[in-house]
């Protein structure tokens, strides 16, 4: 159990066969060929219980917290399931303030948030997902739970399902791959049973630390793994979403973007990072570090790419659907 966390400031584990445990659970069944299992990213902080204990979870039945999750898990509907059916659990995901800790502390945290995703795709595998193929997506804490999932519950069935994987800002190690198979880069736009992963930055001096160490990446533009450049005119638009999915603002042609190879994350030009900057985030992510803006910059790219890998797979695997 982690420091400072007993029973008393763990929220009881979430009941996957609750529809309460699910965003939006009479929308999920669209009648479309696949699904999309999306993790939605960090959006709590540290809350104080009624008794003056400090929680480090999220308490998925508090209002108050799944009001604050729910514009990160509609902005991940949008982006990834226009094309399929979406499934996104609530779960006991960790505070901001638990990624300032050190790495063991983090993974003893998480563990909790985990368990609650484990078993939630397991009740998605049992319950929903019909043997349907499916993309696995989340952003943040949302993707390094995708990682897991791959490491973790994959096997061979499953992976025969797995369309791809979207890994939005968080790091896939050399660590993270041993051993699993299933745990493969994207090289292209439309190779299958592989993760695409981001972390975006305006030059390499505003990572951070925790996302250090990276070794998947693609370019979300032109899906080049190498140092080509995308410029603007392959940039298909930002999308900036108010909190009830309405489009706030949409600029297309906004961005180049380009690979760095020895850090393995992306450049990004063609803005100002004073415009993105978020001052009470500084702990996490400095200036020029477009953490936050992952879904939003890459929007339109990752609808169309959703749907290629969604038509490839289909297309493939025609024979055996008839």
């Amino acid at each position: 159990m982690s420091a400072g966390c007993d029973n008393r400031t763990i929220p009881h584990k979430a009941d996957y066969s609750l529809s309460s445990s699910w965003f939006e659970p009479q929308a999920m069944e669209r009648g479309k060929d696949v699904d999309v299992f999306y993790i939605v990213p960090t959006c709590i902080w540290d809350s104080i219980s009624p008794k003056g204990d400090t929680i480090h979870f999220m308490d998925i039945d508090n209002q108050r917290e799944r009001n604050a999750v729910d514009p990160s898990i509609i902005l991940g509907r949008e982006a990834f399931s226009r094309d399929a059916n979406f499934y996104s659990p609530y779960y006991r995901q960790i505070s901001l303030e638990s990624f300032l800790l050190d790495d063991k502390e983090i993974e003893r945290r998480f563990a909790i948030a985990f368990e609650d995703i484990s078993n939630a795709f397991d009740y998605y595998i049992s319950h929903f997902n019909n043997g349907r193929p499916f993309i696995l997506a989340g952003h943040s804490q949302g993707a390094k739970c995708v990682i897991e999932l791959i490491q973790k519950k994959f096997d061979d069935e499953i992976f025969s399902r797995f369309v791809a994987g979207y890994i939005m800002g968080y790091k896939v190690t050399p660590q993270d791959t041993v051993g699993c198979t299933y745990l493969r880069p994207a090289r292209g736009d439309k190779d299958l049973g592989v993760c695409i992963s981001t972390i975006s930055l305006s030059d390499t001096s505003a990572t951070s630390g925790y996302l250090d160490d990276n070794c998947f990446i693609i370019n979300p533009l032109n899906w080049h793994t190498d140092t080509t450049y995308a410029d603007r005119e392959q940039h298909l638009g930002a999308v900036f979403l108010n909190r009830d999915g309405s489009i706030a603002k949409e600029v297309n042609n906004m961005i180049g973007v380009k690979v760095d190879t020895l850090k393995h994350v992306l450049i990004v030009d063609g803005i100002n990072p004073d415009d993105y900057y978020i001052p009470a985030l500084e702990p996490f992510f400095k200036r020029g570090n477009y953490h936050i803006q992952e879904i939003p910059f890459y929007f339109r790219n990752l609808q169309e790419n959703v749907k290629l890998r969604i038509d490839t797979y289909l297309n493939i695997n025609s024979g055996a659907r008839d």
